[in-house]
């Protein structure tokens, strides 16, 4: 399956509904900036938010790209249909790029409403403040999230060979998950799934 029409799709008509198997995927109504400050962090005190994150609407099964700028796109064009301005990336690793390496955090992480998730120090972990539970438009969203990738950040080794393959025996058929319900290590990383099915995935400001 290729994703590519799909993503001209958002990235032309950013109200338009996917189809080729994407589903969920919806506009936020209204405009948001992705990074600067915020008016909350943390469990209600006052504070800055370097970078922003949310769970995409959209779900997709484990061939999702043919390389980093497939990868980094489905955030972008994510955050682009809600109005979201800025850098957005994936937080997924392939073999030869974690994810700890390609995305650059330096200061709080914090929901799209302001509460902070983590902090620099705290994002690669097994610790986080609360679950990334909330999609671009706000939305909630407990489900699983494609990652590939270790609470340090590191590749865990089960990808979809490169988030390319959907059909192929484990390992190559087989990718890591974690859970936007969760806050602690299974929030990035827990017992991979076939690549056949479909996750969401997270996506942070840079």
């Amino acid at each position: 399956m290729s994703f590519r029409a799909p993503f001209a799709c958002l990235a032309l008509l950013p109200a338009c509904q996917l189809a080729s198997g994407l589903t969920d995927f919806a506009p936020q109504q209204g405009t948001a900036a992705a990074g600067g400050s915020s008016a909350t962090s943390g469990a209600g005190g006052t504070g800055g938010c370097k970078h922003k994150v949310f769970v995409t609407l959209l779900t997709a099964p484990g061939n999702v790209a043919a390389g980093l700028a497939d990868l980094d796109a489905i955030c972008q064009n994510s955050a682009m249909g809600s109005m979201l301005s800025g850098k957005w990336a994936t937080v997924i690793s392939v073999l030869g790029s974690p994810a700890a390496s390609r995305i650059h955090v330096t200061g709080d992480v914090c929901l799209l409403d302001g509460n902070r998730v983590a902090t620099a120090t705290t994002w690669w972990s097994m610790a986080h403040e609360r679950p990334i539970n909330r999609a671009q438009n706000g939305q909630p969203v407990e489900d699983r999230v494609w990652t590939g990738t270790r609470a340090t950040g590191e590749p865990s080794g089960a990808n979809c060979n490169g988030w390319t393959s959907m059909g192929a025996p484990p390992p190559a058929g087989i990718g890591s998950i974690g859970h936007s319900n969760a806050s602690n290590a299974t929030w990035i990383e827990d017992t991979p799934i076939l690549c056949g099915e479909m996750a969401h995935f997270y996506c942070i400001s840079q």
